[in-house]
């Protein structure tokens, strides 16, 4: 059974996490319940099974490579109705494509990511709003505050907010490969 609670995630570095969070506290409205992170599966599965889950993780990318992530370029998804995602794209996209195929082999009922207009697109979200103007404004400060980060990719984050919606997700088990 799958959850809103609970999601795998690729989770940065804290100690990258500083110009990250100054963008999100200003413009996510989620800053309070997530981490800064890049979805690989969501909804997922209860927090009393991510024992069990990790160790089948690990099995699954025991020969997967760790990889470099970069987060360059400040992007955006825009709805009909004038709402709005900023984030930021990580590259390189194919190695995560690959990292969330192997992962969900595991739990093929968990592919809810895959169902948006367009398929899965790794992001990390930094801002969301609504209204063509607010979006334009917000988008041009961003683009011009951002400067790349990189980071090595070498776990995956099983995380929960098991317990209320009120809560912020807290990081249950940690998924590692090569």
């Amino acid at each position: 059974m799958k959850s809103h609670k609970n999601a795998v995630v690729i989770i940065p570095p804290e100690e990258l996490w500083q110009p990250i969070q100054e963008i999100r506290k200003a413009h996510d409205r989620a800053f309070w319940r997530w981490m800064p992170h890049i979805t690989l599966l969501y909804p997922f599965r209860p927090a009393e099974t991510h024992v069990t889950l990790e160790k089948h993780f690990e099995e699954q990318l025991f020969s997967f490579p760790s990889f470099k992530l970069k987060l360059k370029k400040v992007s955006y998804f825009m709805s009909r109705n004038s709402s709005f995602t900023i984030w930021l794209q990580p590259e390189p996209a194919r190695q995560i494509h690959q990292l969330q195929a192997e992962l969900q082999q595991i739990v093929p009922d968990c592919d809810d990511v895959h169902k948006f207009p367009g398929g899965f697109h790794p992001h990390l979200s930094v801002a969301s709003g609504r209204g063509t103007e607010q979006f334009k404004e917000i988008l041009k400060k961003i683009k011009k505050q951002w400067k790349p980060i990189s980071f090595p990719v070498s776990n995956v984050y099983l995380v929960s907010r098991e317990h209320s919606q009120e809560e912020r997700f807290t990081i249950t088990q940690t998924v590692h490969f090569q």
